[in-house]
């Protein structure tokens, strides 16, 4: 569980598929090799169409449980495969795989996790990201509503009971509850928002001057060369798929196109 994003890029494995379905069939396949590798490591022997697990689905009627076998899940991603060569060449990657245009980052967020994206914030207020941060904070009203309400739900979503923060000199603070709010809480990600999360976060150094930040709105390829400045390996688990979630904004601002986001 976690939150899904695409770059949304057309492509002809979407116009063939559909985002979602694209999406829905990568769940099905990494669902389908989890159980797999789970049960083998068990000892269990049998084939994958005598290994079934019980899900969840939800029908118009409501929710519906359901057993599936591990080949069933397997055959119906088998759809995907035609379809990959179509990725290798694609820009809009944020990892080496075929439809790497796809991420997801999973929860529960640990404390490490939100420590570590407080910690990509600007050090000075007075700096372009700096600044852009706190006038955005104020004018957008964004109170981390959001995930305040994610974390009263137990450790289902966040880890810690009470929303880290951080704060500076001037008196100005932000909590983890308002950054992941700013991330993934809003929607879908339009270029521009994308590309203010960069400058926040650092993809865009802080210190980028106005008037260069002005042209590099206007320059794809040095907004790309940011974002690609996280590798697909730079870090394990969540702090690593934050760091491919930063090189899919900067990609889909450089590219000009949204970052679909479903939390």
């Amino acid at each position: 569980m976690g939150v899904d994003y695409v770059v949304d890029l057309g492509c002809a494995p979407k116009e063939a598929l559909s985002t979602q379905q694209i999406v829905d069939l990568l769940k099905a396949r990494s669902r389908a090799e989890y159980v797999r590798d789970m049960m083998r490591s068990q000892g269990d022997t049998r084939s994958l169409s005598e290994m079934t697990f019980e899900t969840v689905v939800l029908r118009p009627e409501g929710p519906t449980r359901e057993e599936v076998s591990v080949q069933r899940l397997f055959d119906d991603a088998a759809a995907l495969d035609p379809l990959a060569a179509s990725c290798e060449s694609c820009v809009a990657r944020c990892t080496p795989r075929p439809f790497g245009c796809v991420g997801y980052v999973s929860y529960p967020v640990t404390g490490e996790t939100e420590a570590w994206l407080l910690d990509q914030l600007p050090d000075r207020l007075d700096s372009s990201g700096g600044t852009m941060l706190e006038n955005a904070v104020r004018d957008f009203r964004w109170d981390g509503s959001y995930t305040e309400h994610l974390r009263g739900q137990g450790d289902t979503f966040l880890e810690l009971d009470t929303s880290p923060a951080r704060r500076w000199p001037s008196g100005f603070e932000i909590t983890g509850d308002q950054i992941w709010q700013i991330l993934f809480g809003l929607g879908h990600l339009s270029p521009a928002h994308s590309m203010m999360c960069a400058l926040f976060v650092g993809l865009i150094p802080h210190g980028t001057p106005p008037d260069a930040l002005a042209n590099l709105s206007r320059d794809t390829a040095q907004v790309a060369g940011h974002a690609l400045r996280y590798g697909v390996d730079d870090a394990d688990h969540q702090v690593g798929e934050l760091q491919r979630f930063f090189r899919a904004m900067g990609l889909a601002a450089a590219m000009n196109v949204t970052v679909l986001i479903d939390g």
